[in-house]
């Protein structure tokens, strides 16, 4: 998998919107209890991944730079084996069987702060979720996306943190024949020391 630095991303995630076989964003937001587009801050992942029903109450408003994730138990390699992470979502091999790839949370309502940093696990759903709802990722169409504004690297970039934060980013992902493109989520340890700069980090088990 090649990976690219979020800015530059922009430009290509343009190219896959409507890739694969992922609901409408309308369809999107029918199943998970969103009435509007503009509802980008509060996500029910547990019915946006495929793992349950919306849920029948409302989900906490967010408060400012803040993101409601409703997340339901699962792990990122059960997260990767749904058709949503078959499709959206990419690990390397040898990271699929790590502890902090197996290991979930408790089920609940999750709260993204702003200057904080969340759990691969969360991280990854609301990005996923994101996806689903609103589209490619674009920068310059959501300047203030609360979401799109938690692009950072202190941790990556320090040395002594390596092995307890993973990076997250979209990237170009080529099928074993070559030919085969599309856009998916990469995850990686490695790929947070890397890079060093405009990606997501999230914290490791």
């Amino acid at each position: 998998m090649r990976r690219f630095p979020s800015l530059i991303l922009v430009f290509l995630l343009a190219a896959c919107t409507g890739c694969g076989r992922l609901p409408s964003n309308s369809e999107a937001n029918r199943s998970a209890g969103n009435d509007t587009l503009a509802v980008v801050d509060t996500f029910d992942a547990v019915a946006l991944l495929g793992f349950g029903p919306a849920s029948p109450e409302a989900l906490p408003a967010a408060g400012s730079g803040e993101v409601v994730v409703r997340y339901g138990g699962w792990s990122l390699k059960e997260l990767l084996a749904t058709e949503v992470g078959r499709q959206l979502l990419w690990m390397p091999d040898d990271a699929k069987n790590a502890a902090w790839a197996t290991s979930s949370l408790a089920s609940g309502i999750y709260v993204i702060k702003p200057q904080e940093t969340p759990s691969a696990i969360i991280l990854a759903s609301a990005l996923l979720s994101y996806r689903i709802v609103k589209g490619p990722v674009d920068f310059d169409r959501d300047p203030t996306d609360p979401l799109l504004n938690m692009v950072d690297s202190n941790h990556c970039k320090d040395a002594e943190s390596r092995g307890r934060y993973v990076g997250m980013n979209w990237g170009d992902d080529w099928g074993s024949d070559g030919k085969t493109h599309s856009i998916k989520l990469a995850i990686d340890p490695e790929y947070c020391h890397a890079l060093g700069g405009g990606i997501w980090e999230a914290k490791l088990p």
